[in-house]
């Protein structure tokens, strides 16, 4: 349509690296014939990567500073906007305090959650020699991937778009069975279990909260899976309740869920999964649209809960995976290419680049400073 002026909305969100690059490539070559170019957008380190010439901060419907990047970067509260790190160091009072918040946990491995007893605890999550293609006359989309979950693990699932990662999650559901292998949920062949059973100790938050929606109010949606797994009335009052408290949702209640913004829906289809109470969650690309506030808020409070068994997360933000996990499952075309703590996978550049994932100035950081600061 060739207009003067582009509006874009959260164009990084899900997607990988090089779909980023492509992107940005083409923003740069719209700003060289002198169009203008407005990015709304939470994924802050990827737009300044654009060197934009002003910078728009919002909050509560209010503007609180417009002007240049720099100083951008000396008025943003790292706390609510999520900055380059160096950006967040110098920004926040104590530098060391910084430190031992945001950075010795990742580099130790001293997450809240406790870590997994590798030995004694069986896996409550199996994938052995797994396959998969849709029928017969189609290509196989997963390739023998083999891996178990231990209960306490918090795992993020790693790789560029069309890797298989989806395709993987949703054989632990029912949602898809695999075409060679197994799947065990806590023992048991998935083959065995009707989705009901698998709902009942799993629960899956799709990519797209539109593919999950569908009640005429955010109550009635976060409910229904608890009515439908016949909790008792006042236990449905109580998990809606904290549910949508925890997600941040709860003043939405009795509106309808297809009038909230993408990351206001996003947040709400979380908690109709978390509602059902199930052991183990698997949500994928679960900080798509969120303010970074919001997303940590809400990943604390999933990795502390104390019924869940293990949390994992399909993602293309390394540094969620940095800071919320301790193991990082990476895949490439179907196939498990590498799998352990996410500082050791994530070190490896030629890896990356294959991936199409960016180190982030966080990565950056820590591969620098880890001997010393270990």
């Amino acid at each position: 349509m060739q207009p003067s002026i582009f509006l874009f909305d959260e164009p990084f969100a899900n997607l990988d690296a090089r779909a980023v690059d492509e992107l940005e490539t083409l923003i740069a070559a719209l700003r060289a014939e002198g169009r203008t170019v407005i990015i709304v957008e939470h994924r802050v380190e990827e737009a300044l990567q654009l060197k934009p010439d002003k910078v728009l901060l919002m909050r509560e419907r209010r503007q609180v500073f417009f002007g240049d990047t720099e100083a951008f970067l000396k008025v943003a509260d790292p706390e609510q906007v999520k900055l380059p790190i160096q950006s967040t160091l110098d920004r926040m009072s104590d530098s060391s305090q910084a430190s031992t918040v945001l950075v010795r946990p990742i580099v130790t491995g001293q997450h809240s959650q406790s870590q997994p007893d590798q030995q004694d605890d069986a896996p409550i999550l199996t994938f052995d020699d797994v396959h998969y293609r849709y029928n017969l006359f189609s290509e196989e989309i997963i390739h023998g991937i083999s891996c178990n979950v231990r209960r306490g693990e918090t795992i993020a699932l790693l790789g560029p778009n069309g890797a298989g990662k989806t395709t993987l999650v949703k054989q632990a559901l029912g949602l898809l069975r695999p075409s060679k292998g197994t799947v065990r949920l806590y023992g048991e062949d998935t083959r065995t279990l009707s989705v009901a059973q698998l709902a009942a100790r799993i629960g899956y938050v799709f990519q797209s909260p539109s593919a999950m929606l569908f009640a005429p109010t955010v109550r009635k949606e976060i409910s229904f899976g608890p009515d439908n797994l016949r909790f008792p009335r006042e236990r449905i009052n109580e998990v809606v309740q904290e549910a949508a408290q925890a997600l941040n949702v709860l003043q939405f209640a009795e509106r309808s869920p297809f009038s909230l913004s993408f990351g206001q829906q996003k947040r709400v289809a979380i908690a109709s999964v978390l509602a059902m109470q199930g052991k183990i969650l698997l949500l994928d690309e679960p900080t798509a649209g969120q303010d970074y506030r919001s997303y940590i808020a809400f990943m604390e409070y999933l990795r502390s809960l104390p019924g869940l068994d293990a949390l994992l997360f399909i993602t293309h933000d390394l540094d969620l995976a940095l800071r919320f996990t301790q193991r990082v499952l990476l895949l490439k075309d179907g196939k498990l290419v590498a799998d352990g703590p996410p500082l050791q996978v994530l070190a490896d550049p030629a890896l990356l680049d294959a991936c199409n994932l960016r180190p982030t100035s966080l990565l950056r950081y820590l591969l620098a400073t880890q001997n010393a600061i270990a």
